[in-house]
């Protein structure tokens, strides 16, 4: 539940989204007041934050201006910066003990900032308590596929759910409400899924989707248990590296896939599997479980990326995880006839 200084925040924040537009411009200073944005109805990154953070101090919101540099524009000197470095501004606001960034400029919920903005550390701009603060502390995406899978006749039928939260939401929440063929078309490929459900929540998009697919063999029939995988191909094709690998936020995958074994037929899969790295801040399991009664074979995956930022040094050893994922997940099970 929200507190009142959550409540009043969260207000300012929708208020002055829906009064200002962004004019697409990024600075981190401006000389308009309050009044003369709103009258204008517009504004650029430094006229939109400075002004929305004097207004959360107006009720009582303790809030600083924090100035950072953009994903793209160069990261930051930690002892040394430049003012000619940064290049953006947002709010940081003390709420319920608590250090909230937020941007209206974007379209996010509060308490969300851009993926543009999580680029290292930004600084504090107080007369008394400047500091750096981490930009993407917390910042996560979530992504679970849950898919049933079973035999008709000649058909191989798949029921899919997905659900994606957080940063993996926000991109498809808003090609979704732009044009949604086009952002089915994207997200399953040649692949003709038929789209059942589609719900967009404030910070999440939930998809149910059914597809079936003609057998070319009823003897061996080869299943793909998973789809929408974290990685097609691996993102790493070169042989080093001699900068930073700077991953905006955090990342967790899940997918469960329920197979229905069907009478006659005996199932064949790969083996389980569990593969950490980075004192597990890069993590695979990989389990399977057979239920007899029901004749069901589960398959589970969960794979995390719980570390943002790696060195040239920990490339090689990243690049194998990824390898190594992508490889397992593109395991086919194989149900075979008795």
């Amino acid at each position: 539940m929200e507190s009142r200084t959550q409540k009043k925040s969260r207000k300012i924040y929708e208020f002055i989204k829906e009064k200002v537009q962004w004019d697409g411009y990024n600075n981190y200073f401006t000389d308009k007041s309050l009044e003369s944005l709103l009258k204008e109805g517009k504004g650029d990154v430094g006229d939109i934050n400075l002004n929305y953070v004097a207004a959360l101090n107006s009720v009582g919101v303790l809030s600083f201006p924090v100035i950072l540099s953009t994903r793209g524009h160069g990261t930051l000197h930690p002892i040394y910066p430049d003012y000619s470095d940064f290049n953006y501004v947002i709010a940081l606001s003390v709420i319920d003990d608590k250090m909230i960034l937020s941007d209206p400029t974007s379209d996010l919920p509060f308490g969300n900032l851009p993926i543009k903005c999580l680029n290292g550390s930004g600084w504090i701009v107080s007369e008394t308590g400047a500091d750096w603060i981490k930009l993407n502390t917390d910042c996560k995406g979530k992504h679970i596929v849950q898919t049933e899978i079973s035999k008709s006749e000649n058909l191989l039928n798949y029921k899919i759910k997905i659900l994606k939260s957080n940063y993996f939401a926000f991109e498809d929440q808003k090609m979704a409400k732009e044009d949604k063929d086009k952002y089915f078309a994207l997200l399953n490929g040649q692949k003709e899924f038929e789209v059942d459900t589609l719900i967009l929540n404030e910070s999440s998009i939930k998809i149910e989707q059914k597809l079936s697919e003609e057998l070319s063999s009823d003897d061996n029939i080869y299943i793909k248990p998973f789809f929408y995988l974290p990685f097609e191909s691996n993102p790493f094709t070169s042989a080093s590296r001699a900068s930073n690998i700077d991953f905006a936020f955090t990342k967790e995958y899940k997918y469960v896939t329920v197979i229905d074994v069907a009478p006659g037929y005996t199932y064949e899969c790969p083996p389980n599997m569990v593969a950490t790295s980075y004192d597990n801040m890069v993590s695979l399991k990989y389990l399977t479980s057979y239920n007899i009664n029901m004749n069901k074979l589960t398959v589970t995956v969960d794979f995390k990326i719980n570390k943002t930022g790696f060195l040239p040094e920990e490339f090689d050893e990243l690049k194998a995880s990824i390898e190594s994922s992508i490889v397992k997940l593109n395991e086919p099970i194989v149900l075979k006839k008795k």
